[in-house]
């Protein structure tokens, strides 16, 4: 609709009816810059809704739009009051961008449950002889090595797209409503497509 009226912007201005509502020039300059502004949104907003976005792709892109447009940092950034829990989805990223060893105690503790212990131990080495038997067995904790591993986050996807658009129905429905929607708000069904 906006390109739209770019296009027929001159057409309507030779429209006499239309002339006390038309924009000036100034105000026709500002909807060009405007409109580039959308058009940077847009290309988040389709980025955002691929299907095969995972959570660190996500979180790469937030941070981009958070440098793009300071004012969205304070609802987009990692630490934002819309993210219920910020240090499990810091470790997440983590885990999934290959960091595991710059984890905080706290990011550790979130993802805790995740945790698969893995052994690993030196390949076997044919024996030498007592001495090296006992040494071999004095070093025990040393050769087998207990690494801490964690299951597959590229799983953990980002919100999904139907979770959106149900918000965004419940949003029409409820909108006073929508700061504090809990399972008690939710009485009328909300019809589907």
């Amino acid at each position: 609709m906006v390109a739209r009226f770019f296009e027929i912007k001159d057409h309507l201005a030779a429209i006499t009816d239309l002339r006390a509502i038309f924009p000036a020039p100034v105000e026709i300059d500002a909807m060009h810059s405007l409109r580039a502004v959308l058009d940077v949104m847009q290309g988040f907003t389709l980025a955002f809704q691929r299907e095969d976005l995972t959570l660190s792709e996500a979180s790469v892109l937030m941070d981009a739009l958070c440098n793009q447009f300071p004012s969205m940092s304070h609802h987009l950034s990692p630490r934002a009051a819309i993210v219920k829990h910020p240090d499990f989805e810091t470790a997440v990223i983590k885990v999934i961008d290959g960091a595991v060893g710059k984890l905080t105690e706290v990011e550790r503790s979130a993802v805790s449950g995740f945790e698969i212990a893995t052994v690993i131990s030196p390949a076997s080495q044919r024996p030498a002889g007592l001495a090296m038997y006992i040494l071999r067995s004095k070093r025990a904790k040393l050769l087998d090595q207990e690494v801490m591993g964690y299951e597959d986050f590229r799983c953990v996807l980002p919100t999904a797209n139907i979770v959106e658009r149900t918000f965004s129905r419940a949003k029409l429905v409820y909108s006073p409503l929508r700061q504090l929607m809990t399972l008690e708000t939710l009485e009328v069904p909300i019809p589907y497509d």
